[in-house]
């Protein structure tokens, strides 16, 4: 196995031997993700308005299946750090079965949640048929995606980035694929989108399998462990569950931005369709830069190297930050032709260049705050970044979006948005320097988490 020498050599070329097939995945992702986008758009605004509503009402399942992931990747991280293979075999499997309840309870929920979901947001009878469709799809999809997340995360915590990169390469091919075939040629429009993702991730997940299953990944998910230890599934959940939290407040302060901007029609919230995928470009190599991150803290932790864990996290940040200053030039410099692919209607475009342009302020910010979140995962220590968002995203940001919507109409929200990464990024600099800069645990004898 060759994991352990990831906690060797050059900081900066370990990161990035893990990094760049997790980006290359990843990037993939929203390619395909936008790509999708752009496909809707050709329906009309707001066909494209109500893909992105449901896709936020969405982003609250998906931040819940990422519980079990998380708490799976830390404890394999340190686990193969420590070189306990039998632990980290262990972990992979209650993770996995842990995963088949969550995505059980949301495959339920699509039998209901959908139509309380539209009609919570609130934008009319024409955006919210296509969106009550594609959520009850795509709900009713989440029982693939929870065991696909654990097996993902596993093996990424494990450090086999080819396996990892295998899988994350299969869902969104096979999207982009079926995508004109259901929403054009077989005229489901919305509808077809979610049955092409769907498609996309069982075949996804069914790759996984048959991985995870093989010698020399790194970890493996064996029928005999799949068997529910309470003691060692609530150490994935006890792990998981602020990850859980921190991604849920993120993706309500999301959610929340959308209800406060639906007000202002269908223009407005296809820009901010638009915006946020053209964002989320950007943050698929900040994913690969802290997932790479997050397993590396792990291992290095696992390993009793304290010191390089808390390089590496740095690291990460400076790759990722540099990344994102240089984007934030282009974007802001390109934003009305950005807009423009994803809906051509002249006022979407007069409306959208500066309320973008407003978001690229907030590109390193994200860096900062982002990597730190995933070095936290990878040490299993994911109550203090949960906290930081909770404040920056949901205390800090709805209120002040509220008040400068009603001051500066969508740039306020825009602006808003922005100033809530300030205090993300500040608090999660800070929280991270409290627990793992190596001079505080030098001085406070402090024992590393190791699951």
């Amino acid at each position: 196995m060759s994991q352990p020498a990831l906690t060797e050599g050059a900081v900066w070329r370990r990161l990035l031997d893990l990094a760049i097939p997790f980006l290359a995945a990843n990037f993939l992702h929203i390619v395909v993700l936008a790509v999708d986008r752009i496909w809707v758009g050709q329906i009309g605004t707001s066909a494209l308005a109500g893909l992105g509503m449901a896709h936020a009402a969405l982003m609250l399942g998906f931040a819940a299946l990422l519980g079990p992931a998380i708490g799976t990747l830390g404890g394999v991280a340190q686990s193969v750090g420590a070189k306990d293979t039998d632990r980290s075999e262990q972990i992979c499997a209650q993770g996995f079965l842990v995963s088949l309840g969550v995505g059980a309870v949301f495959a339920g929920s699509a039998f209901f949640a959908p139509e309380l979901l539209v009609e919570f947001m609130d934008a009319g009878d024409t955006l919210s048929t296509g969106a009550s469709d594609y959520l009850r799809i795509s709900l009713f999809g989440l029982m693939l995606n929870a065991p696909l997340f654990v097996l993902t995360f596993a093996i990424q915590g494990a450090g086999d980035a080819r396996s990892a990169l295998k899988i994350q390469l299969l869902a969104p091919l096979i999207n982009g694929l079926l995508d004109p075939i259901f929403i054009f040629g077989l005229d489901m429009g919305l509808a077809g989108a979610a049955w092409a993702s769907l498609c996309g991730y069982a075949a996804a997940l069914t790759l996984a399998l048959v991985l995870i299953g093989r010698p020399g990944v790194g970890v493996r998910l064996k029928l005999s462990a799949l068997i529910f230890r309470p003691h060692i599934a609530m150490d994935v959940i006890r792990v998981g569950l602020p990850g859980t939290l921190e991604q849920f407040v993120r993706t309500l302060g999301f959610f929340a931005l959308f209800k406060i901007m639906a007000p202002f029609e269908a223009m407005v919230l296809s820009v901010f369709t638009a915006s946020v995928v053209i964002t989320m470009l950007l943050v698929s190599p900040g994913l690969a830069i802290g997932q790479a991150t997050s397993a590396l803290v792990g291992q290095n932790l696992g390993a009793g190297e304290t010191e390089r864990a808390w390089k590496t996290a740095w690291t990460g940040v400076a790759l990722y930050s540099m990344f994102m200053c240089v984007s934030l030039g282009f974007f802001y410099h390109y934003a009305a032709p950005l807009i423009q692919i994803f809906d051509d209607n002249p006022e979407v475009v007069r409306i959208g260049a500066p309320l973008l342009k407003i978001m690229t302020y907030s590109f390193p910010l994200v860096a900062v705050a982002l990597v730190l979140s995933k070095a936290f995962a990878g040490a299993s220590k994911t109550r203090p970044p949960m906290l930081a968002a909770a404040f920056a995203h949901l205390i800090f940001q709805l209120p002040l979006a509220v008040y400068w919507a009603e001051i500066y109409g969508p740039a306020g929200v825009y602006w808003a948005m922005t100033a809530a990464f300030v205090v993300h990024a500040t608090l999660n600099s800070f929280l991270f320097w409290y627990h793992y800069a190596p001079s505080r645990v030098a001085r406070t004898q402090t024992e590393l988490p190791v699951v």
